[in-house]
């Protein structure tokens, strides 16, 4: 709360973060996070738009409506990480959601590949996951020794 004229208090409105602290201009962790998106999108879209080879490849599903949204949500978060990157400036909600998915992923990945649920195919997957994570860590963490 600030104070304004006349005593009154008003509630600071908050705008968005635009301090360089806080915004990311390290080649590496852009072209991460660019390829994470891409990697989002072409594979949230592949049971979209065929699911039969989708199915051939990382074996059958009971729930295809699940595998269809799943997607959806992939294709989503690609998006919004390639518009996070847009301008070669990589904002903290990207890094945060390009973490956050990739631990997502790589994590259901590894579970059920382990206890027989999902084909082995999937730990591929994990581990570029990991990859694009420990990338983003890795130039976040040299950018914060500076």
């Amino acid at each position: 709360m600030v104070v304004g004229t006349g005593g009154l208090r008003r509630a600071q409105i908050a705008t968005p973060v635009q301090s360089e602290e806080l915004m990311m201009r390290r080649p590496l962790s852009v072209w991460a996070v660019r390829a994470q998106g891409s990697y989002y999108i072409f594979t949230g879209a592949w049971p979209l738009v065929h699911y039969a080879s989708f199915a051939a490849v990382t074996g059958p599903k009971v729930d295809v409506w699940m595998v269809k949204m799943v997607g959806l949500l992939a294709v989503s978060i690609g998006l919004s990480l390639r518009l996070g990157v847009l301008r070669g400036v990589l904002s903290l909600e990207a890094v945060v959601l390009a973490l956050a998915a990739a631990l997502s992923f790589a994590s259901v990945d590894l579970y059920y590949v382990l206890v027989g649920r999902i084909g082995e195919i999937y730990i591929v997957d994990a581990a570029l996951e990991l990859g694009f994570f420990a990338a983003l860590v890795g130039s976040i963490a040299r950018r914060w020794r500076r």
